[in-house]
């Protein structure tokens, strides 16, 4: 139970709580108030469902991209050490893009709508052109490390070119933008707030 506990701490980078640690847990809190919260499963717009299906065809090219250089990379190396650096290389650059950038903006629509993208844009671009400065220092193919690059270069640029119609189609105002870009699970947690 405590290696599954520690895995999953380690995936979600956070503490589970369990009935173990329920002292500690009591501490701050006596008698917390539950309840279940039900709200209408959201209907994405055209602007969310474009973006969405982006990321998908993004993501399937770089795994593309990923299954080609791993054949490359058993016939290019016979030293089983370098042809696992760059295995992990490879891996570690596949994840960043794929989890870390794609699947963050894929998460982050769907569970808190279009606002997320709004958010996080700016911070996800940086990433993006961090990444693109590391070019010269990989243990793979550096043509194949470009193509990675470019598929999620391009695939921001129509990302960025379909978020400007954001504030084109909801207006500017922040607290009419904030509600009609948000999902309902965002808008049913905030009533409960209010």
């Amino acid at each position: 139970f405590h290696k599954e506990k520690n895995n999953l701490e380690n995936i979600m980078d956070s503490k589970v709580e369990t009935t173990e640690d329920l002292y500690s847990i009591l501490q701050y809190v006596t008698n917390p108030d539950e309840e279940v919260l039900v709200y209408e499963s959201s209907n994405k717009c055209e602007l969310s469902t474009a973006i969405l299906d982006l990321v998908d065809q993004a993501v399937g090219q770089l795994e593309k991209i990923n299954t080609e250089e791993l054949l490359l990379l058993d016939q290019k190396f016979t030293n089983k050490n370098t042809k696992q650096t760059a295995k992990m290389d490879l891996k570690k650059d596949l994840k960043l893009l794929k989890n870390d950038i794609f699947r963050n903006i894929a998460d982050g629509i769907e569970n808190l709508g279009l606002i997320s993208l709004h958010l996080m844009l700016g911070g996800l671009q940086e990433m993006v052109r961090r990444q693109e400065q590391r070019n010269e220092s990989v243990f793979y193919g550096l043509f194949t490390r470009k193509k990675m690059i470019q598929v999620t270069r391009d695939c921001f640029a129509e990302i960025v070119r379909i978020s400007k119609n954001i504030c084109f189609e909801y207006g500017k105002s922040n607290l009419s933008m904030l509600k009609k870009l948000s999902s309902r699970k965002v808008l049913t947690l905030t009533d409960q707030l209010k």
